[in-house]
């Protein structure tokens, strides 16, 4: 007989140091309950007392177990872990004949292992699950019975089944004669079947009731938004703190999935010094919902090692292991990691073989990088194709010992991580009692899995403000209480019923999530456990979500409307501008020092940054300020209009004349380019990290074999030309700078005058030259600095659906397409306009001066001009003349 009275925390304390055992729902009330308790005594003077035995109620039947099994071997079963049980579930599915319509099998595993742990804490008959069920719910019956046998064979049990064990051999020796059951919403039948047997064996069972609270002061609040919500639950806390009050707690609902957006909002209002790097976090908040292990930096630098393939990587993964803080030597080899990277990226490709990266490592001065990607590639390379768990958790400590993992002396946190990981390390070793020997990356995936799943939050003291998810409060008591996220949407929660037991069955029985009576009665009982947890109460919600009117929850419609007086929040960015002068000092920055002579650098992209905007060419080319290439599957633009230069530039050399092309057969001219193109490629691939794939580098020579000789059909309208320059390079003095330029092509003309030609993989027009800020300026650069008269400026669209010339020539004729125009006007505007960009670069002119839009979309460089802070509205790009970085 289970007796049930209402009885305070301090009527529990009282039990507990008579001798009673307090067992509780959950680890948190059996935390609190032991804090309390230690406080309650030194209240009373004392400086030394027994330890109270509260134990949440896992641990009590885990105690129990132990206890039996030490005086009667054998008497129990082994009871098997939760990844064992997995494991062991995730087998007896793949040998079922329904494995073969299942897309994921773990998933299911989890959901079936689930479903019969629910069964046996609600005693449901199987044969009534049987009759009433359908194909899946037989399915599962028949997995079930199949788990059941194999872990018999091996002398195993499931967790959920140690009650109803333990419970065959009551009363065990030393069980204390009296217990009180804290903090539980309900008890299931298992439990009820478990505790009346501990009665019968002569232990007074007492379920502790919360009593009803003397004064409520319960209110509702609305807010437009969650954010908002919690942004004003946050604010309440602090103004409770500033006033010395203590007992804070902040319940949200959801709060797994909603944990790193309360993390944010609580800490910018609690402590708002901790957002910046570095700073050390004051012990003002605690969040109950920790992430899983996997999230850890530490922990992901540690799975990264362990996905590393001998072979080649995704640049990507490489990149992280360059840029890994935890790996020996990293401190130490920092800058010349971050090059190496650098390097990489510049390279092309999306792959890295692990080869490759150790000589580039050892020629960069990465000499620990290198020596520990040897050692663990020997490591790697000796492991067999199969082993046991057991054996691959060893195998897993040795390849991150070989990259030196963790590097220096882990901090407090990475230490209990790391403590945390070994334990999924046991977990790991324990599925071989279970599972035959399985493959390297069987080990990783369920490894990675375990990792992710393992919720885990490092050890601290005692917060001032707790947040905590609504079934963590079960017998908590609190000062001030918060709950947010009581809309009429999600509390009560919408009916889930549990996967694989009858429908009816579940609603019949009263299973969590079953119907939306079941759910309303249990968010009703929750709702008045919440409520009556402090003496003051606000239940909050929003009025929206996205596109949805949201209201209060039926469950706290009736309670008082009001608005928590709680204070604005003021974030750092308001207190430096309410700290600022009236009349702040003020620099112009828009003059950078002047360029040395014969320092500048950049070719024609001086003078297209420049018109571009003035402090992109000062950052981009004084500063060396460049993000990061971004390696991409295949080829990069920049890649593929490099080849088509080449490749254009090998055909002309062996074609030379306009005449020569004409007169060329079909299969000549298809010779002539399939060489070249396999040419050009072949360079590209010598010169790039992990080189090419054989079939990719085969297609990318027909795609160029197919642009190129659909241009030469293009080339053949022409009037006759010779070929005199093919990617010339030249040097010239331009407004005072000496410029680099490389100009893709020049024709001759059979009277002497001369055209120029470059080309352009993607879009391109002549507009791109007009004025005073040209788009495109590297033609004008290169019509101003010819010597020969010109007959037509182009460029030669290369592009395969888009191909034809585009530009300015003297007379109608000359090139297909091309418009007649004053060529020698234009080049003198040009001479005009490129002369005061070289000057104004020359002078140091950096404003941040964006000539439209697009300009700052393509730009790299938001962090250091921060242009987009500023209040300028895009239409008048053209008209900003202050240019204060």
């Amino acid at each position: 007989m289970i007796e049930r009275t209402a009885m305070t925390a301090d009527g529990m304390l009282a039990e507990a140091e008579s001798g009673a055992m307090i067992v509780t729902a959950g680890k948190r009330l059996s935390r609190a309950l032991r804090v309390r308790y230690d406080a309650w005594q030194q209240a009373q003077g004392r400086d030394v007392w027994s330890a109270p035995r509260i134990l949440p109620w896992g641990a009590w039947l885990g105690e129990l177990r132990d206890a039996l099994l030490y005086s009667k071997p054998g008497a129990l079963p082994v009871a098997l872990g939760k990844e064992q049980e997995l494991a062991l579930w995730e087998q007896v599915i793949a040998d079922s004949p329904e494995s073969g319509g299942l897309l994921q099998i773990p998933p299911t595993a989890a959901a079936a292992m689930e479903a019969a742990a629910l069964a046996e804490e609600r005693r449901l008959s199987r044969a009534e699950m049987e009759a009433r069920g359908g194909e899946d719910s037989r399915a599962w019956l028949g997995w079930l019975r199949a788990f059941e046998g194999r872990a018999a064979a091996g002398g195993c049990t499931p967790q959920s089944r140690t009650a109803a064990l333990v419970a065959q051999h009551l009363p065990l020796t030393g069980s204390p004669s009296r217990m009180v059951l804290a903090g539980f919403d309900e008890l299931t039948p298992q439990q009820r079947e478990f505790l009346e047997a501990c009665g019968r064996a002569g232990l007074t069972v007492i379920e502790a009731a919360a009593p009803a609270p003397e004064e409520v002061r319960a209110t509702r609040a609305a807010f437009a938004t969650r954010e908002d919500e919690l942004r004003a639950a946050a604010c309440w806390a602090r103004e409770l703190l500033e006033a010395g009050e203590d007992g804070i707690a902040v319940v949200v609902r959801g709060l797994k999935q909603a944990r790193a957006a309360v993390e944010r909002i609580f800490l910018e209002v609690l402590d708002p010094g901790s957002v910046l790097p570095g700073a050390p976090r004051r012990k003002l908040l605690n969040i109950s919902a920790g992430p899983g292990l996997a999230s850890y930096p530490i922990i992901r630098a540690a799975l990264l090692v362990l996905e590393l393939s001998p072979q080649e990587n995704e640049m990507a993964v490489v990149s992280r292991l360059l840029r890994c803080p935890h790996l020996a030597g990293a401190e130490a080899e920092r800058s010349e990691r971050a090059a190496l990277d650098a390097r990489l990226r510049s390279q092309g490709g999306d792959r890295v073989a692990i080869e490759a990266l150790i000589g580039l490592a050892a020629e960069r001065r990465c000499g620990a990088l290198a020596r520990n990607l040897e050692a663990w590639r020997r490591e790697r390379g000796a492991l067999p194709q199969r082993q046991s768990p057991a054996e691959w958790a060893r195998a897993f400590s040795r390849l991150l010992k070989a990259l030196g993992l963790p590097g220096n002396t882990p901090a407090s946190e990475e230490y209990q991580a790391l403590a945390k990981w070994r334990d999924v390390c046991s977990d790991l070793a324990g599925l071989g009692a279970v599972l035959p020997p399985i493959t390297y990356s069987e080990a990783v995936r369920r490894f990675r899995r375990m990792a992710s799943e393992c919720v885990f939050q490092p050890e601290t003291t005692e917060a001032a403000v707790e947040i905590l998810g609504e079934m963590e409060t079960a017998g908590l008591e609190f000062k001030h209480l918060w709950i947010a996220g009581l809309d009429d949407e999600s509390w009560p929660e919408p009916a889930r019923p549990p996967a694989f037991i009858p429908a009816a069955v579940a609603r019949e029985r009263g299973l969590p999530h079953s119907s939306p009576e079941r759910e309303l009665a249990f968010a009703e009982r929750i709702t008045r456990r919440l409520l009556a947890a402090a003496p003051d109460v606000i239940a909050s919600y929003p009025t929206r979500e996205e596109d949805r009117e949201l209201g209060p929850s039926p469950l706290i419609r009736h309670l008082p409307q009001r608005q928590p007086d709680a204070g604005p929040f003021v974030s750092y960015r308001e207190v430096i501008r309410a700290a600022a002068p009236e009349k702040p000092d003020s620099v112009d920055d828009r003059m950078a020092p002047p360029v040395a002579e014969g320092a500048a650098k950049g070719g024609t992209n001086i003078f297209k940054y420049q018109a571009q905007c003035p402090f992109r060419a000062f950052a981009e080319l004084r500063l060396d300020a460049e993000a990061l290439d971004s390696p991409t599957p295949g080829l990069n633009p920049f890649e593929r209009g490099s080849l088509i230069h080449r490749v254009l530039e090998l055909v002309w050399k062996d074609l030379r004349t306009h005449q020569r092309l004409c007169e060329a057969s079909e299969a000549e001219l298809q010779a002539v380019v399939r060489g070249a193109a396999e040419s050009a490629v072949a360079g590209l691939a010598a010169g790039r990290a992990g080189g090419l794939d054989e079939r990719f580098a085969a297609l990318e020579c027909k795609r160029l074999e197919r642009a190129v000789l659909r241009w030469l059909e293009i080339e053949k309208a022409r009037a006759p030309f010779t070929v005199v320059f093919s990617e010339e390079p030249r040097q010239k003095t331009v407004g005072g700078v000496r410029v680099r330029m490389q100009v893709d092509r020049v024709d001759r003309l059979e009277d002497g005058r001369e055209i120029i030609v470059d080309y352009k993989s993607g879009t391109a027009n002549a507009r791109a030259w007009e004025g005073d800020r040209p788009d495109e300026p590297q033609i004008p650069l290169y019509a101003i600095t010819h010597e020969p008269p010109l007959a037509a400026v182009a460029f030669a669209r290369l592009k395969l659906r888009e191909q034809g010339f585009s530009g300015l020539a003297e007379a109608d004729g000359l090139l297909p397409g091309v418009r007649a125009g004053d060529l020698q006007h234009s080049i003198a505007e040009w001479r005009e306009v490129l002369d005061g960009l070289g000057k104004a670069f020359r002078a140091g002119d950096a404003a941040v001066n964006p000539k439209k839009a697009a300009v700052c979309r393509h730009c790299e460089l938001g962090p250091l001009c921060r242009f987009s802070e500023a209040e300028t509205p895009a239409s008048r790009f053209e008209e900003r003349g202050n240019g204060d970085a």
